[in-house]
């Protein structure tokens, strides 16, 4: 049974929630508690229509379900199996992708801070397993966080369990979704099978797992404080085309194998172009080269450093003046530029389109790579973020970032091309006309 009085409520109960409901126990249980504290919530629903009729009883449910709390609804439909096979991803991420872009759509839409989500214990459990099962570092052990910049999950500290037994106790009903039996989806295969064959045989196995899972977060923490120390030490940057690693100081640490992975995977190299790397640090024979997967950064073992350099070479033409639409015809990379009417405009959920509000701009405009210090606000939100953490965000490595182009008016950061645009250029319910950027060619 959960004890709302336990719950750590991370912001007033005066703040405006976006809180997505998919009329399973958890989203019931959050939603019910969210409203009992005292939150506005505004009730978001998926219909990613995989289950026929199953789905639109999902729908009508948490219709219902908002009327019954005097809570405003908001539903959209999304064709997930073509999203899918057109961005070659699996249903279930096509689903994350789609149902969180459309959320932070709705998070200024309706004026709201944080979108509210229903990630229990027993999800950082289910997380933490398939993440050690597939391989992966420290950080893919320490499962799902509280807080994700825009993302709240309030229920993180109780289990399914704890949801049921509150369900019942305060007599709400739900709905099931009959897809959650099928094994054949990885992570039905251990909440079904592997999780109670282990709770089984070991009764504490999940508080003894999430002990574990706490003492690594706090591990991580402590290891990426002394890592960035240890980066600013041995990994030193001559320009944004150049770093250098002193052959003399990387040899004396102990932990060289999980530092060189470190140093080296966000310029792309792979695990075992890194064990080949550090195989080659024991030959006095200098001139080694070893590349990324994509052949755009080369690391050469240098008499006394290791040198990592990127394959782009520093010629490229940095800017590009953008003064009419013919002028998006002359660009380095394939990008359109249509001007429309708002009501004629089929917005397209992505990362290649920007949908920019033409009385917010003028010409001209100006293409570019990013730059230090760089800043914009992203679609979605209200506060400023440097280009180089939304970097880290996104997980991108010193490859990716240097291969961005960002298009801009004046001194503002209209969009990452490809990757996010700025919520000053939105487009709102007294925009006439609309700018529809296309990128066409993802790879730089």
């Amino acid at each position: 049974m959960i004890d709302v009085s336990h719950l750590s409520f991370r912001f007033p109960s005066t703040t405006k929630l976006i809180v997505a409901v998919s009329g399973g126990a958890d989203s019931v249980a959050l939603l019910d508690i969210l409203h009992q504290a005292g939150f506005p919530c505004v009730v978001a629903h998926c219909n990613f229509h995989l289950r026929g009729a199953e789905s639109d009883r999902d729908e009508a449910f948490v219709r219902s379900l908002a009327n019954q709390y005097h809570l405003p609804f908001r539903k959209i439909d999304f064709q997930t199996l073509s999203y899918a096979l057109i961005k070659s991803i699996s249903i279930e991420m096509a689903a994350r992708e789609l149902r969180y872009d459309w959320f932070r759509q709705l998070l200024v839409r309706e004026g709201a801070k944080v979108i509210a989500v229903a990630h229990h214990s027993d999800d950082v459990i289910e997380t933490f397993l398939m993440n050690m099962s597939r391989g992966t570092g420290i950080k893919g052990l320490t499962g799902i966080k509280e807080l994700t910049d825009d993302v709240w999950r309030p229920l993180l500290s109780v289990s399914r369990k704890d949801i049921n037994d509150y369900l019942q106790a305060r007599g709400l009903s739900h709905v099931e979704d009959s897809t959650n039996a099928d094994t054949l989806y990885t992570r039905n295969k251990f909440r079904n099978e592997i999780i109670p064959s282990l709770q089984s045989a070991y009764p504490t196995f999940k508080n003894n797992l999430l002990n574990t899972i706490d003492n690594l977060r706090q591990a991580e923490d402590f290891i990426r404080q002394q890592l960035q120390e240890k980066k600013d030490k041995l990994l030193l940057q001559q320009d944004n085309l150049h770093y250098i690693i002193p052959l003399s100081l990387l040899r004396e640490e102990k932990s060289l194998p999980f530092l060189l992975y470190e140093f080296l995977t966000p310029f792309g190299f792979s695990s075992s172009t890194i064990e080949d790397i550090e195989k080659s640090l024991s030959s006095d024979h200098p001139g080694h080269r070893f590349y990324n997967k994509k052949k755009s950064w080369m690391l050469v073992q240098e008499r006394d450093h290791l040198l990592i350099q990127s394959m782009k070479g520093g010629n490229e033409k940095t800017e590009y003046v953008i003064n009419d639409m013919e002028d998006f015809q002359n660009l380095p990379i394939a990008m359109s530029c249509q001007k429309m009417l708002v009501s004629d405009c089929h917005i397209q959920k992505d990362a290649l389109h920007c949908y920019v509000d033409q009385a917010k701009v003028t010409f001209p405009l100006v293409l570019r790579r990013w730059r230090k210090g760089d800043w914009f606000i992203p679609f979605g939100m209200k506060g400023k973020k440097k280009l180089s953490d939304f970097f880290i965000d996104q997980k991108l490595t010193n490859d990716e970032k240097d291969s961005l182009w960002v298009l801009t008016n004046g001194d503002n950061i209209v969009w990452i091309v490809g990757y996010r645009s700025d919520n000053r250029y939105r487009i709102m319910e007294n925009t006439e006309n609309v700018y529809v950027l296309e990128f066409k060619n993802k790879e730089l």
